[in-house]
């Protein structure tokens, strides 16, 4: 039964990051900023250079 949880426990975490990675790459395909989720409602000449749009 433990092993079963374990695996479970396992499952979900890889399952989660694999969610974050897709997320991450499709936004910066995108070409969203970076450093936050305010897509062009944001200064971004305050930001350095490697960050900007």
């Amino acid at each position: 039964m433990t092993v079963l949880i374990n695996l479970l426990f396992v499952l979900v975490i890889i399952s989660y990051s694999i969610y974050v990675l897709v997320r991450h790459f499709k936004k910066a395909k995108q070409g969203h900023c970076r450093a936050c989720d305010m897509d062009g409602h944001c200064d971004t000449s305050s930001l350095p250079k490697h960050l900007q749009k």
